[in-house]
């Protein structure tokens, strides 16, 4: 009788033993799936981030371009202001010196009459 159970109980060992082999197995591949999973979203990670600093580097190249060409366009329109300027004083001088050429041929045609 002892040996019986003796036997009885070395066989259930035997198979709580395989089946907690069997679910330490199991539970082995869901850890490395789990594993898999994770290096993978890493990975994405990393690719997403790497993606967003080339896009962020861009929108800062777009921007610093921008900013150049807004003090190049703003530069362009005060140096155009003061070509205005200067052409309106050479208009004013020329005008003030027709008006000088007039009333000296006035004053002659009024001598010669």
């Amino acid at each position: 009788k002892h040996a019986a159970e003796t036997s009885r109980l070395r066989e259930e060992m035997h198979q709580m033993s395989e089946r907690y082999a069997a679910e330490a197995s199991s539970l082995a591949g869901e850890l490395a799936s789990v594993r898999e999973e994770h290096d993978q979203q890493v990975r994405e990670n990393e690719n997403f981030s790497n993606e967003m600093q080339v896009l962020t580097d861009q929108v800062m190249r777009i921007a610093a371009q921008r900013h150049e060409r807004e003090e190049a366009h703003e530069e362009a329109q005060e140096q155009l202001a003061a070509m205005l300027r200067l052409s309106e004083l050479r208009v004013d001088s020329a005008g003030a010196a027709l008006e000088g050429v007039r009333d000296e041929c006035r004053r002659e045609v009024e001598r010669v009459k």
